[in-house]
């Protein structure tokens, strides 16, 4: 375990400094061999729950014509194949995942 990777800025919260990795599947690597073996399973599911989340907001004109208010605030919790990887710890697939849910350009 890395002691100077991670240190706490407020209770429930790590600042991570810089991963310098190739691809995201080090990345996920990398965090975790920073936590005992015990701990990793407890440290999938929170980058897991962190990363499962997406907010979208509309935002509509106000009376006055200048402001904006937003008007839809949807939580996307469903948890995506790459995150189903993670939290299984089947991270061998993880590049395989990341390759089909790539958007085609």
């Amino acid at each position: 375990m890395a002691d100077g990777l991670n240190t706490p800025r407020k209770p429930g919260t790590w600042c991570f400094s810089t991963l310098h990795t190739n691809d995201a599947i080090q990345a996920v690597s990398r965090i975790l061999d920073a936590f005992p073996a015990a701990n990793q399973p407890q440290v999938r599911q929170q980058l897991v729950a962190g990363a499962r989340g997406r907010d979208r907001a509309a935002a509509c004109p106000g009376v006055d014509g200048v402001m904006r208010w937003p008007a839809i605030r949807n939580h996307d919790r469903e948890p995506t194949p790459v995150a189903r990887l993670v939290r299984k710890g089947d991270d061998h697939q993880l590049r395989s995942q990341i390759s089909v849910a790539a958007p085609t350009a």
